[in-house]
């Protein structure tokens, strides 16, 4: 019988989305002057806005990565195994409230627009000269649109069930 997290949404979602995003929730907290700075790649600018609300926003945000890390990990290595349709039922839940809580009709449409708004939101920052310059990309740069669309990739595929087997009779679904 399938099991709920094939292996590459297992690796995908358990083990290489926490971590990165626990590494970028470090960076944000122990370097919010670096991260800052960092999040458009080339020459540092000179008077950035490295002021006492500024640091304590950035480290917010890492403090918000935490918390969709430390979700994460609580629920998803819960129910990896599983092969029956409560478990499926729960993954899809949980992608679901880490998409929207409320909008329940969207089903998981919210963490893919989130994705999507992430990535434009650099790509608008970045400029087009920058975001076309892949040679030029820093590790943040690499983090905010590289891994990023790698996960909203993921996402998609899984929402779609690409991999995935009907628990109830093996058959693949549609």
């Amino acid at each position: 019988m399938s099991r709920v997290l094939p292996r590459p949404f297992n690796i995908m979602f358990i083990y290489i989305e926490p971590i990165l995003t626990l590494a970028g929730a470090y960076s944000a907290i122990s370097t919010p002057e670096w991260y800052l700075s960092s999040l458009i790649p080339g020459p540092t600018v000179t008077g950035l806005l490295h002021t006492t609300e500024t640091n304590m926003a950035i480290r917010l945000m890492g403090v918000l990565l935490i918390l969709l890390a430390l979700i994460s990990l609580a629920v998803f290595p819960v129910i990896q195994s599983r092969t029956d349709a409560v478990g499926f039922s729960i993954a899809r839940r949980l992608l679901f409230v880490l998409s929207g809580m409320f909008f329940f009709f969207l089903r998981g449409v919210l963490i893919v627009v989130v994705d999507a708004l992430h990535i434009y939101v650099v790509a608008v920052h970045l400029g087009e000269a920058k975001f076309m310059d892949v040679k030029g990309w820093n590790d943040l740069t690499w983090g905010n649109i590289g891994i990023t669309t790698g996960l909203l990739l993921s996402r998609l595929s899984w929402f779609a069930s690409v991999g995935l087997r009907r628990v109830d009779d093996g058959k693949k679904m549609s």
